[in-house]
């Protein structure tokens, strides 16, 4: 092991936080290219709502929930940096959620 690893485990877990942070956003928020976001959310049923006013389907309430489709997102993406499998990939979404996040940063103030 490096005296880098803490340095490249920071980075890692950087890259997987803002790149899930913003795929996740996608998924939950965006419309997409050709609505492809929506109409994952409609396949998933995530507008299949029942009288309590939630997603009848649990795949419709994982795509419903940012905190919840995000466990998985990150979990899958954690698998991939840690085969170094698409790390160029990782990055750029990580660029594109710190951008995201600092535009909302920058509306809000």
């Amino acid at each position: 092991m490096s005296n880098n690893a803490p340095i490249e485990v920071l980075v890692q877990v950087m890259v997987i936080g803002l790149a899930s942070y913003r795929i996740t956003l996608a998924f939950i928020f965006d419309e997409g290219p050709f609505m492809f976001f929506e109409r994952i959310r409609s396949a998933v049923g995530v507008y299949d709502l029942g009288p309590d006013g939630q997603p009848e389907l649990s795949s419709g309430r994982l795509f419903s929930c940012p905190a919840c489709l995000g466990f998985w997102i990150v979990l899958i993406i954690t698998l991939f940096v840690l085969n170094g499998v698409l790390m160029p990939v990782w990055v750029l979404f990580a660029a594109v959620g710190f951008q995201h996040f600092l535009s909302q940063r920058y509306l809000i103030s």
